[in-house]
């Protein structure tokens, strides 16, 4: 899909700390947010991108982007629990790449 594209996209820009890298990878989790929201159907395969791309990326380990995808992944298993075993799969099998302590904290909650 094409938020999946940009996604990833946005996991492979180089200059991690230009400020308008950053503010475009809030900008797609914010977008993924309002996606899921309209389409819950769409939540397993966005949230699967959103963890392998944007939460198991060395840049995250200082970037804030991992967090607010890891509050949104856990929004999302609170408000959708048909989905919460999926979604929990999800993130044990990406736990060992998370490298953001904040965002493992709230994964983990």
């Amino acid at each position: 899909s094409f938020l999946d594209k940009e996604i990833k996209f946005a996991s492979k820009e180089l200059d991690e700390k230009e400020k308008s890298t950053i503010e475009y990878r809030r900008f797609i989790i914010k977008k993924v947010h309002d996606l899921t929201h309209q389409f819950p159907d769409t939540i397993p395969t966005v949230l699967q991108s959103l963890l392998s791309n944007f939460l198991c990326h060395k840049y995250n380990k200082q970037d804030d982007n991992a967090l607010e995808s890891a509050i949104f992944v856990r929004e999302v298993m609170e408000r959708h629990s048909e989905y919460r075993k999926e979604v929990a799969e999800s993130i044990r099998d990406n736990l060992y790449d998370i490298k953001s302590p904040k965002a493992l904290r709230v994964l983990l909650w």
